[in-house]
């Protein structure tokens, strides 16, 4: 069981600083050296977009899938470690971009994967059948990513949690798609035995 879920969650002072640094890119002087901006939209260890290239893709998304009237999902996933290795997946970068690239590896090109945090990861899966489709891919990615790291001479098994929200027309905003998946991962780790909870009505 995992003691505490280190790494934090996207909050409102971490989504605060990011519309700061936004501002502070478009209010810059002219004389100031460049700014990569690269670097506020992806993540430096894995390339992956932040969070708000994903939640553009996932409003995009929405309105395609309610175009062709198509069912998608949304999945956000954390890592962890036992308690005896959380300081090496928490001070090497190069493990959880391992870890990263382990469990999306079983992805498709059209799905799109972001970073939140240092371990949150979120997923759109697209042209998704339905729910027991969304399921299957997300059992897919916690198999791939359940297999030992190795770090100082030391092997852990990382623990992997996910939540999965699904969505057929008509669609739910995609907000409200985002807050059931994190309603999810949240009772995914509430619940002994599971690594990942499907959103439900009630959850």
């Amino acid at each position: 069981m995992i003691e505490a879920r280190w790494g934090g969650r996207p909050d409102v002072a971490r989504r605060a600083a990011d519309r700061k640094r936004a501002s502070m890119v478009s209010e810059r002087n002219p004389s100031e050296p460049p700014v990569d901006i690269r670097r506020f939209l992806h993540d430096d260890t894995t390339g992956l977009p932040r969070r708000a290239i994903f939640e553009d893709r996932l409003r995009h998304a929405r309105a395609r899938a309610e175009r062709r009237s198509e069912v998608f999902a949304v999945v956000l996933m954390e890592f962890a470690a036992p308690p005896e290795a959380a300081s090496l997946l928490q001070s090497d970068p190069t493990l959880r971009a391992e870890l990263a690239a382990r469990v999306t590896e079983p992805l498709r090109i059209s799905d799109t994967v972001a970073v939140f945090d240092a371990t949150q990861l979120a997923i759109i899966l697209e042209d998704t059948s339905n729910m027991i489709g969304a399921q299957i891919a997300v059992s897919r990615m916690l198999e791939s990513g359940h297999v030992p790291l190795v770090a100082a001479g030391h092997s852990f098994l990382p623990v992997i949690k996910a939540g999965l929200a699904v969505t057929s027309p008509p669609h739910i905003p995609a907000g409200r798609l985002l807050e059931q998946a994190d309603l999810a991962l949240e009772r995914a780790y509430n619940r002994v035995g599971s690594d990942f909870v499907t959103y439900r009505d009630g959850i």
